[in-house]
């Protein structure tokens, strides 16, 4: 199951599994309809290996619905954690110091999904809504 909703409102996405372009039409899309439940969430994403040559058109077309739900993701969501392995993390450290930024809410990255999980679940926890 690429999408599993049963531990709302942490939810993961698997789509480590599928090409690069769908992976990221499928978190985009996930996303939005975690905001359509109008409650706070995280979500934990398990992206495909970048390959070393790609086809940039779907990332700008990501961009762009990236941009338009930064503002609902400012507001519901408390965390994205982006499962990569060592070598994906600094391969891709400049974009993963930039993710709060570029999503509109915390961001992190981890090589597992326990240690992804519980990052997430104290983005979730009362405590940290007063930051």
């Amino acid at each position: 199951m690429p999408v599993e909703w049963s531990d709302w409102p942490l939810l993961e996405i698997h789509a480590g599994e599928l090409p690069h372009d769908e992976a990221r039409a499928l978190v985009v899309r996930t996303l939005d309809e975690a905001l359509d439940r109008a409650e706070p969430f995280a979500a934990m994403v398990r992206m495909p290996p970048t390959p070393e040559e790609r086809d940039t058109r779907g990332a700008v077309d990501q961009v762009r619905s990236v941009r338009e739900l930064r503002p609902r993701l400012a507001e519901l969501c408390r965390g994205l954690v982006f499962l990569l392995s060592a070598e994906e993390q600094q391969r891709h450290a400049k974009m993963l110091r930039s993710g709060t930024k570029v999503w509109g809410c915390p961001t992190a990255a981890a090589d597992g999904p326990e240690l992804g999980r519980a990052w997430l679940r104290s983005r979730l926890s009362p405590a940290s809504d007063a930051s």
